[in-house]
């Protein structure tokens, strides 16, 4: 069984490798998108600020932190994360070709795109049965600063590409 801990350093290690800048945010969302694509369950995400968030998934990666598994870099535009050793998490394979092309795709995305693509996945998991209108219209609710065209762009993404991509099994 894969840890919390394994997802985490491994997502920041290939998130590093892509040349993401690795912050709370991306690390946040990645991790939701994994969630959501393996259909597993390691943390409960809410909508917050930026979309889906996990406070338990902030805890983990402070304590991995203050352990020295992750360094916390601080700059002028905040802080990002990067592996402290060379310690290579213990990843299923199935669940590792997925986050390596989670990664690819979004690991360099605005932060914009990532809070519009996962909230939308996050209402239409939470919601079926609703009609894509209906989605659009929840979303646009929670996050008027987003279109109702770029809602529904993302939501049709989700529903045809991303599949395609993350779900070839």
């Amino acid at each position: 069984m894969m840890k919390n801990s394994d997802l985490i350093l491994y997502v920041v290690k290939k998130l590093n490798e892509v040349g993401s800048w690795a912050g709370n945010t991306h690390l946040q969302k990645i991790i939701y998108l994994i969630q959501s694509t393996c259909n597993i369950k390691l943390y409960d995400f809410v909508l917050y600020h930026y979309g889906p968030y996990s406070f338990d998934l902030r805890e983990d990666v402070d304590l991995l932190t203050i352990s020295n598994y992750l360094e916390r870099d601080v700059d002028e535009f905040g802080y990002h994360y990067r592996l402290s050793s060379v310690l290579e998490p213990s990843i299923p394979s199935e669940i590792r070709d997925k986050v390596d092309r989670i990664v690819k795709v979004f690991g360099k995305a605005p932060t914009t795109l990532l809070e519009l693509i996962t909230t939308v996945d996050y209402v239409a998991r939470k919601s079926p049965g609703k009609s894509d209108n209906e989605i659009v219209e929840i979303v646009k609710k929670i996050k008027p600063h987003f279109s109702e065209r770029a809602i529904e762009l993302a939501l049709k993404w989700l529903k045809e590409d991303f599949k395609k991509i993350f779900n070839e099994e």
